[in-house]
């Protein structure tokens, strides 16, 4: 992961170089996602422009317009950038969104943000595409407004999967139901969470399991219960069981917490390290057992369950 971060540059700075421009949240990078961020980085190729940029809005709009609205991405700043990295992206160009600049007309927006600071030469969009107040700039009005300018627009076709659009709608409510098949279908990849391992109250250590606190504050998990997973951790490719939970056997949490034991893990803590999660398949709910022996049985039967599940992945 971090060899993929140093290929991809985040800034809201102008630049000189003459680019290609893509813009949205794409968060998650589905398979819709990448369908318009690979003919980005094609035009690239084929052209004489420098640059493969996505533009986008950060935080989230609607964390702005509606604050009483929690947003939980599907995926990290840091885990979003990798994935464009990997797909071949030079830059994320973020905009800090504000009630102001909520007020720009479409064209205020291409001409500030599109034009000034991204130096645009070309715009590859999805079908959906809408800019300016209200998102009174929708693809045709995009198109019409760029003809002027003398600035080239391709749209790239909606992708179907079983005669439904993809969304992160339904990523999302696949991911909070517990369907990781269908997420994973969606994504084009297994789902997975990004984040540092923060201190917990090594509790873990003290069951003979020690354990990963992956601080994952607003970002969006399945259902409550112990995961196999993959974890990829300095660039490591090592395996573990997640438990997402509220610990209850113990003091109940008021938040839910991440917790990732590592198979056969061998080196220093990895405390303050980013840690990738990636959720394999539920195992089991989380459970609060009558006593620690009966929790750390089960901790046992969890590990081998995993193992199991491994030998076949």
């Amino acid at each position: 992961m971090r060899t993929a971060l140093n290929r991809i540059k985040r800034t809201d700075s102008k630049l000189t170089s003459a680019s290609v421009v893509t813009i949205g949240n794409f968060d998650g990078i589905h398979i819709g996602h990448r369908a318009v961020l690979e003919q980005l980085c094609t035009a690239r190729d084929q052209s004489t422009l420098n640059e493969a940029i996505v533009l986008s809005l950060y935080p989230h709009p609607i964390t702005v317009l509606k604050p009483e609205v929690t947003i939980q991405s599907i995926s990290s700043l840091r885990e979003k950038m990798s994935l464009l990295s990997a797909l071949g992206v030079n830059r994320l160009t973020l905009i800090h969104f504000t009630k102001a600049l909520s007020e720009l007309s479409a064209a205020q927006f291409i001409d500030t943000f599109v034009i000034k600071i991204c130096n645009a030469k070309q715009l590859v969009l999805g079908p959906d595409t809408a800019l300016g107040r209200n998102r009174e700039g929708d693809i045709n009005f995009i198109k019409s407004y760029c003809s002027k300018i003398g600035l080239a627009v391709s749209v790239v076709d909606t992708l179907m999967v079983n005669g439904q659009k993809i969304s992160s709608r339904d990523i999302r409510t696949a991911i909070v139901s517990g369907d990781l098949k269908k997420a994973k279908t969606l994504l084009g990849r297994s789902y997975s969470v990004d984040g540092k391992v923060i201190n917990g109250d090594k509790r873990g250590r003290t069951l003979g399991y020690k354990t990963a606190n992956v601080d994952t504050d607003n970002l969006l998990l399945p259902p409550n219960g112990v995961y196999v997973c993959r974890v990829y951790l300095k660039e490591q490719l090592l395996h573990g069981v997640a438990n997402i939970g509220i610990r209850p056997t113990f003091r109940a949490d008021l938040n839910v917490t991440t917790e990732v034991h590592l198979l056969d893990f061998v080196g220093s803590d990895f405390y303050h390290e980013h840690m990738r999660v990636e959720f394999i398949v539920k195992i089991r709910d989380e459970m609060k057992f009558q006593s620690v022996e009966n929790l750390k049985e089960q901790i046992a039967k969890d590990i081998t369950k995993a193992r199991e599940v491994l030998t076949i992945e």
